[in-house]
Parts: C-alpha cells; structure tokens; sequence
C-alpha cells in the first residue's frame, strides 16, 4: 500500500511542474488551455493523467453544460452580465449538479457560485430596471 501512496504523492509534485510545461506550448498555440485533467495508478507504480486543452474561443466543460441548460433551466444566456451589491458579474457555467451557476467576476479571475434562483432574479430585475 505504500507503494500505491508513494505514486500519488509524485503524482501530485508533479502536476504543477508539468502544467508549468504546458503553458508556453499552449501560448505559442493559441491555446486558451493546455493542462493536466484526471489521473490514475495503480499500485505497481504505473500512473496516467489526462491532457486536457481548450482552443481560443472553446468553450470548457462547466460552459457547455451552462448552454444545454438555459431552455431547460430558464437561464439568461452565457457571459450574461449582472451586478450584485458593488460587483458586476458575468455567467460563466454551472455545476455538473446544475444547481449553481459559476460567475466569474469581472476586473479579476475570481469566480463565485449563485444558486439558479438567484442567477435568474438578479437578471430580471436589471432587465425589467433597464
């Protein structure tokens, strides 16, 4: 077993260095993304990640979810901007539950979770305001 445990480790040392790898390869590319996604081992020591990328203009995964789920949920559309208290916000995807809806706020890289609900009465407001 503490072979098993000795490949996670590595496997977690390594991540950030080979990400820090990707990134070059990625701008030289014009790649929005280029990372490491889920890996495994096996406790003889063998262990896999995924390479996971997203081209300019690609939308990720929490993204796509968002858009098959606007009709469905009654979302406003994607990047759909919006203020809560002194913060503009946009929509930005939504949890693999599609409870939440990920809003990246803008002016940073911080993103923050909203319930539907929320989401929803927030845009409405400011449109039936506008």
């Amino acid at each position: 077993m503490k072979e098993a445990n000795d490949t996670r480790q590595l496997m977690i040392a390594l991540r950030p260095e080979i990400n820090a790898v990707l990134a070059p390869i990625a701008k030289k590319h014009g790649l929005k993304s280029l990372e490491l996604g889920h890996g495994t081992y096996s406790p003889g020591g063998a262990f896999t990640f995924k390479l996971e990328g997203l081209t300019a203009g690609g939308l990720d995964k929490d993204a796509e979810r968002y858009k098959n789920s606007i009709n469905l949920l009654g979302l406003p559309l994607l990047g759909t901007e919006f203020r809560n208290g002194p913060h503009t916000y946009k929509t930005a995807g939504i949890n693999t539950t599609g409870t939440k809806v990920i809003c990246q706020r803008l002016g940073s890289e911080n993103r923050y979770l909203y319930t539907v609900e929320v989401v929803k009465a927030l845009t409405a407001a400011q449109a039936k305001a506008a």
